[in-house]
């Protein structure tokens, strides 16, 4: 009997957070960059987010992004000199993959209406690329060279979406990731299209 009370005790105020059940898939695309790098010039992102809004203005969120940027590496090249795009001031091209896992709070919800911030933990995988002259007895040539690593990632974020009829939002999406040896590894903003399931 003390074991079925405990577990209702338990189980009430959790089945109360769980009454809205509704789903949303959020696809967005936008410009992203990273300023922990020289000279970074912003690219392009693509970020999908699958929420479970629970009852009252918190949701949870699941969500991989990647994201691509142009910056100019001197630590690992040792040349100057891009493939990419020469005129630019840039030399080297860094890829991120993002996964992470997100509690987001409605600061304003009226009507279709929503803005909400989120932050959460998840892992991020750098790949860089950059120019790499090899000398030899013919004189040499650049090659890219690649270095890559996995790290803990920190996303914040920032959404704004209205959602215009039953099933379908539109919207805008910032936001950026913390990472513990570098001050912010990547920004973005772009717009979001959200689907309500």
């Amino acid at each position: 009997m003390k074991l079925s009370l405990l577990a209702c005790l338990c189980l009430v105020p959790l089945m109360s957070l769980a009454q809205e059940k509704t789903y949303d898939v959020a696809v967005s695309y936008g410009a992203y960059t990273s300023p922990s790098f020289k000279q970074h010039k912003a690219r392009e992102y693509f970020a999908a987010d699958f929420d479970y809004h629970l009852a009252g203005r918190w949701t949870i969120s699941s969500g991989f992004m990647t994201g691509r940027f142009d910056y100019f590496d001197d630590i690992r090249s040792n040349d100057p000199m891009s493939l990419f795009n020469p005129q630019d001031g840039t030399n080297a091209r860094g890829y991120q993959l993002y996964g992470y896992g997100m509690a987001k709070y409605s600061l304003i919800r009226t009507g279709g209406f929503t803005l909400q911030a989120g932050a959460g933990i998840g892992f991020f995988n750098q790949r860089l690329e950059y120019p790499y002259r090899v000398n030899n007895s013919t004189g040499g040539a650049t090659y890219y060279a690649q270095s890559s690593f996995t790290d803990l990632a920190l996303p914040v974020s920032l959404e704004a979406y209205y959602i215009i009829s039953q099933r379908v939002g539109i919207g805008l999406k910032t936001g950026g990731y913390i990472e513990p040896d570098f001050p912010v590894v990547g920004l973005h903003i772009g717009p979001q299209l959200r689907i309500r399931l």
